[in-house]
């Protein structure tokens, strides 16, 4: 097989280079860089050159070699090149998987940052089921995972967030001007949210004698249309914070003074085990958890809304 110094003074002698011009651009002797012609005729098994004067010129299958010599020094300086700049973090693809939630509500900015950040780099997010994450994660080679589930052996995760599923009501609901918003207030009202979420509501908030004397309960599973059906005044609804911030911020939107008719789902960050920390994979995770943090503040968007509508 050629070496790389011997396919780089064949592309130079194609490219019309000296014997003395070779030597400098390899940092190699005259005598060097004849010794390592011949030994490249050797492993060839056929004359690459010939002498003219004090010239070396190719020989007719000389010249196809080079031709092929400085096609296969490019490609391995591109390899080269590539190669330095995933070490540093800068190129590379970076494979992402999430549930629903934070792949359409959390991720979003995360990856616009990243790709301003890195704009050579590449990443590809695809948002999964509950039901699916854990395996399509392990089997199909993801580098990162936000779910919200904790992963399972051998994987380690870490706490990324919480994520409260409150009740929000349209701005102009007179619920939302109420100091306290309890169960006999939600009487008479329509409940909007997914179906596990409401089967609790009911059993943490039974009738007095015991009947289930609720609200009306209706049963969407799509946040978006949750949100939607909140805004055209249809009812109140269950909506995960994060989906909710941006129509509280613009003032669309009010999560209720509520005590104990909230839901808590905890996400956590999962990062592919390697031997050594990926540059990619730690420069993408640094801005996850830096926005992850803002979603714990108390200057978010919700989080503000909800404190003001609690004083």
């Amino acid at each position: 097989m050629f070496t790389f110094v011997e396919l780089q003074i064949l592309a130079l002698l194609e490219q019309g280079k000296t014997l003395h011009d070779i030597g400098a651009l390899v940092h190699l002797g005259h005598p060097a860089v004849s010794k390592t012609l011949q030994a490249a005729e050797r492993k060839a098994g056929f004359q690459l050159v010939e002498h003219h004067g004090r010239r070396l010129r190719l020989t007719t299958p000389g010249q196809e070699i080079a031709r092929m010599a400085a096609v296969a020094v490019e490609h391995i300086r591109e390899f080269q090149t590539a190669t330095d700049a995933m070490r540093m973090g800068t190129k590379g693809l970076l494979r992402v998987i999430a549930n629903r939630t934070p792949g359409s509500y959390v991720l979003p900015p995360v990856v616009g940052a990243f790709a301003a950040a890195l704009p050579e780099a590449r990443l590809e997010l695809e948002v999964a089921t509950p039901a699916e994450i854990w395996s399509k994660f392990s089997d199909e080679g993801y580098d990162v995972a936000v779910a919200q589930s904790t992963p399972p052996e051998p994987l380690q995760g870490e706490w990324l967030y919480d994520d409260e599923m409150q009740l929000y009501a349209a701005a102009e609901s007179a619920l939302v001007r109420r100091a306290a918003v309890g169960w006999d207030d939600l009487r008479g009202q329509t409940i909007i949210g997914p179906d596990l979420v409401l089967e609790q509501l009911r059993q943490m908030n039974p009738g007095p004698d015991g009947s289930d004397h609720e609200p009306r309960m209706l049963v969407v599973m799509s946040q978006e249309a949750v949100n939607q059906l909140i805004q055209d005044g249809s009812g109140i609804g269950f909506l995960y914070q994060s989906m909710a911030s941006k129509d509280v911020a613009a003032g669309r939107l009010r999560p209720l003074p509520t005590d104990n008719l909230g839901f808590r789902q905890s996400y956590w960050l999962v990062r592919r085990p390697s031997p050594r920390p990926l540059p990619l994979v730690e420069r993408f995770c640094g801005l996850l958890l830096a926005h992850a943090g803002s979603l714990k503040s108390p200057q978010h968007p919700a989080a503000r809304a909800l404190t003001a509508s609690q004083d």
